[in-house]
């Protein structure tokens, strides 16, 4: 929201239901100049991994980004880290992150990890 100067966000479980909520959100995340952290635990959705990676490349107060995958303790369904390619191509554009954090408990596909070298 304008005039909010929030300095972290969480994100728990969340999945955005509609393609215009994943917009709203990258465009206010984009032109966001307060958040320094942001930690998303999974699972969560792929609409939730674009909306932060549409955001990455004008976002330059974001200083710590995490990604953790509790859904193997919770016995739920884990996340496919295919999702968090977009959020890694993204990086590459990015010049104000100085922390990635990303624990999940599945291997990486072959293009995760070439969005990770070029990211």
């Amino acid at each position: 929201m304008e005039g909010t100067a929030l300095a972290s966000l969480m994100f728990t479980n969340c999945s955005l239901s509609a393609e215009e909520s994943a917009t709203i959100m990258a465009s206010g995340l984009g032109r966001n100049t307060s958040i320094s952290s942001i930690q998303v635990m999974l699972p969560s959705d792929e609409a939730l991994c674009d909306a932060l990676a549409a955001a990455l490349p004008s976002n330059s107060t974001l200083q710590d980004l995490s990604f953790r995958d509790d859904s193997m303790i919770n016995g739920e369904v884990p996340i496919s880290v295919v999702h968090l390619s977009s959020i890694f191509s993204a990086l590459g554009e990015n010049t104000g992150l100085k922390s990635l954090k990303v624990v999940v408990h599945e291997s990486m596909d072959e293009s995760l990890c070439t969005a990770m070298k070029y990211g």
